[in-house]
């Protein structure tokens, strides 16, 4: 609450008045499931204690201005000429989304955004959609669109895809703004059907941020989206109703494997094995098989390593510290990897030593040390009307 009432205070201090709403909308962690998104297939992330915050009002001309806290950093830009800025590269997220609202026709006010937050950048747990989301709300409010969740969420993921142009898939958008606390949400990502599954108990979720940061825009993810599609058209020759990589066996995979590069081979298989594990880790976790959800995400992470070839040396590092700790059931890189973080299940009594080992050991062999965060689930995201209370309301309850 105290980030938000400062939140408040740079507001009026940036803008001289009192913003109109505040938005918060959370970071996440995948458990498993990782590049199955865009290929329409299963994921089961979890919303997390970090946030983005924006404070927000309207103006009375066309302008947008952005002022972002940690980075004390603003622009300012007419509504009418969205451009994308590789100069402040932390603008084009709510700027994306406008330019996404205004091309399915709402006509936005100008508005103000004090921007700030607890979530690390470049760490792999999706402060880019964070703020997608939190804009998103954020001018659905002020400007009393009333549109439906979902698209809120379609929304937010095209500000990401058609604006910064990172051909993400929809899991990020769509954990942060419809989150449980204490639940994990295993998602279809064609359908879009989902349902939440009890986070563990007798567990908890650490995370370890390698210090390793990576750039996507445009690059190697996009890369592996095409190597991905290439294996999908050869498919498609022998089985015309296949639409994507979630309607593939291993068997099928094997069958066209002289036809399809070796690469392509390898990005598929991770994704049709992936999507497997993402099945199995439900049932796992509805059982509470502990053992059981460690084994698929170390089998998740092998894949990743080798198949999707998305690890580096830091992250590798990192599991292998951490599987060599007991009181550990698993450990993989979280989000779309090339640095990041490690999401681990582990008993709560084994926390303080897997501590220990991380500070001692990683830092040693790689130069430089990490940052480790013990992961409370949370809810997804919410506003508060300062004017009436100060009790934030679920978006998703709305």
């Amino acid at each position: 609450m105290e980030l938000i009432k400062d939140t408040i205070v740079r507001y009026k201090k940036i803008y001289g008045s009192d913003p109109a709403v505040i938005v918060m909308a959370p970071a996440r962690i995948n458990l498993i499931g990782e590049h199955t998104d865009y290929n329409q297939g299963y994921v089961l992330p979890v919303a997390i204690d970090r946030t983005i915050i924006i404070a927000a009002g309207n103006r009375r001309d066309k302008m947008l201005f952005l002022h972002t806290v940690d980075l004390q950093a603003s622009i300012s830009t007419s509504l009418s000429h969205l451009e994308y800025d590789s100069a402040a590269l932390w603008s084009n997220y709510p700027k994306g989304v406008a330019f996404i609202l205004q091309r399915l026709g709402y006509h936005l006010h100008g508005a103000n955004f004090c921007i700030r937050g607890n979530i690390p950048i470049g760490a792999g747990l999706s402060s880019s959609a964070a703020l997608e989301v939190a804009s998103t709300i954020a001018f659905n409010y002020l400007n009393d669109f009333k549109i439906p969740l979902i698209e809120l969420i379609k929304i937010s993921q095209a500000a990401e895809t058609d604006f910064v142009g990172v051909q993400c898939g929809i899991m990020d958008q769509f954990i942060s703004l419809m989150g449980k606390s204490n639940h994990a949400l295993f998602l279809d990502c064609r359908s879009l059907d989902y349902r939440y599954i009890p986070c563990p108990d007798k567990v908890r979720l650490v995370v370890c941020d390698t210090g390793v940061r990576r750039e996507l825009t445009r690059s190697a993810y996009n890369q592996r989206q095409l190597e991905c599609e290439e294996a999908v058209s050869e498919l498609r020759k022998g089985y015309p109703l296949i639409q994507s990589l979630r309607d593939v066996s291993i068997e099928q995979l094997k069958e066209v494997e002289q036809q399809i590069t070796p690469v392509s081979m390898k990005r598929a298989l991770h994704v049709v094995s992936e999507n497997d594990r993402v099945l199995e880790s439900v049932k796992a976790l509805e059982n509470r098989d502990y053992n059981k959800l460690g084994r698929l995400m170390v089998e998740s992470h092998d894949s990743l390593r080798d198949n999707y070839e998305v690890c580096n040396r830091e992250l590798n590092l990192c599991v292998d510290i951490t599987l060599g700790t007991e009181g550990v059931y698993g450990a993989r890189m979280t989000g779309a990897g090339f640095g990041g973080s490690v999401v681990c299940l582990v008993t709560e009594d084994a926390i303080d030593l897997l501590v220990d080992r991380l500070r001692s050991d990683y830092p040693r062999q790689v130069g430089h040390s990490l940052t480790i965060y013990l992961a409370s689930s949370g809810d997804g995201a919410s506003i508060i009307n300062p004017k009436v209370s100060m009790i934030p309301t679920s978006v998703a309850q709305l």
